[in-house]
């Protein structure tokens, strides 16, 4: 005797590399939003943002924060009680084809910090920062890929004087800036991989 043959349905399953594949070369196609906004007594105002946005070949992404302090207690914020907070955020990866694609970054924050009638000459600080990070690769070949990137920094600070009190003898704000360059070319050829690479660091 033989017993009958089951004739089965199941989902084809793809194999780890088939499944790896698919996934690096496209992005999940949804729109996705996010935000908050929260307040206070006496004068504290806080929102959170986030955009979100795939398609097949891109993916982006947008954050903002900021938050808003005036007045701590019963102290009146002209005389330095508070604070202030923003921040922006962008990432994301265009693929401009199979072989070529782009990734940034870049951020954006400023901070303000009431002094609280602690220093008799400045009312507040102030900090800046920013940053763009740009980095592309572009695939010739199997095994060889040329690539560069860019990546810029800054932060600005600066204190702001009590009126009727402002000394030019005082330094009152400091700027810093750095940009870094790089390109170079890569290979590899079964376990070996070389690669030359040659950039520029500026500091200001």
């Amino acid at each position: 005797d033989f017993l009958p043959e089951l004739e089965t349905n199941l989902p084809k399953v793809e194999s780890e590399q088939e499944a790896k594949l698919t996934q690096d070369s496209s992005f999940e196609d949804f729109t996705y939003f996010e935000g908050k906004i929260g307040g206070g007594f006496p004068n504290l105002f806080l929102g959170d943002f986030a955009l979100s946005r795939s398609e097949k070949n891109n993916y982006f992404n947008f954050e903002f924060f900021h938050e808003t302090i005036n007045g701590y207690g019963l102290n009146e914020s002209s005389k330095g009680f508070f604070n202030n907070e923003t921040n922006l955020n962008l990432d994301g990866t265009i693929n401009f084809s199979q072989n070529f694609n782009l990734d940034f970054f870049g951020e954006y924050s400023i901070y303000q910090f009431g002094l609280q009638s602690l220093s008799p000459v400045f009312y507040s600080t102030n900090l800046q920062q920013g940053n763009l990070d740009l980095t592309t690769n572009f695939v010739c070949s199997d095994g060889l890929q040329l690539y560069g990137k860019i990546d810029t920094e800054y932060s600005s600070w600066f204190a702001s004087f009590i009126p009727s009190t402002e000394n030019s003898d005082l330094q009152a704000d400091i700027l810093r800036f750095a940009f870094a360059p790089r390109l170079g070319i890569s290979g590899n050829a079964g376990i070996f991989t070389c690669y030359f690479e040659g950039g520029y660091n500026l500091f200001y």
